[in-house]
């Protein structure tokens, strides 16, 4: 069984960079001791593994996939000059 003295966890304290006062040594104490305890009392735990079998199922319709476009990018364009796209100015130069 795991166990943390007041040692130890001002230690941790320390390497966390944690300032802690007598009450709260106290109570962190205390408090971890019983999360170490629980997790002790899970290791004791059996699980048996029961799989059942899930299949996915699409129940509200089915996928109907849709026409291809042939248009590209540069044919929806505004303005275009020999294959490349015009765009407006928005950088002044100095």
């Amino acid at each position: 069984m795991a166990t943390i003295d007041k040692e130890e966890l001002l230690k941790i304290a320390k390497l966390s960079g944690l300032n802690m006062n007598a009450s709260e040594v106290e109570l962190f104490t205390g408090q971890i001791q019983k999360v170490l305890t629980f997790i002790d009392e899970l290791q004791s735990v059996t699980i048996t593994s029961t799989t059942q079998s899930v299949t996915n199922v699409n129940i509200f319709r089915e996928d109907i996939p849709q026409p291809s476009q042939d248009t590209s990018p540069l044919e929806l364009a505004l303005e275009k000059d020999d294959g490349y796209f015009i765009v407006p100015k928005i950088l002044d130069e100095k």
